[in-house]
């Protein structure tokens, strides 16, 4: 096992805390860190969270993360 790394994947949109990203993903990546280069240094932006996927055939659609900032809401109460 190793860990996946897609350079040249994006965010490509958001919405009520997650966002919809192109990253390949696999089984159990669940949790893995979704990293954007803010300054030139990588920051920890996201963590993956599933894919969504056609219901008629089970096509890869799109993939979503729940943004690190959301997570910090939750972990404060707000």
């Amino acid at each position: 096992m190793t860990a996946g790394v897609h350079p040249g994947c994006s965010i490509t949109g958001e919405k009520d805390g997650l966002l919809k990203h192109d990253c390949d993903t696999t089984g159990g990546s669940s949790g893995g860190p979704i990293i954007a280069w803010i300054n030139q240094k990588p920051y920890i932006v996201a963590l993956n969270n599933m894919e969504v996927k056609t219901r008629a055939n089970g096509t890869p659609l799109f993939n979503l993360a729940v943004k690190i900032s959301r997570i910090e809401q939750v972990l404060n109460g707000q």
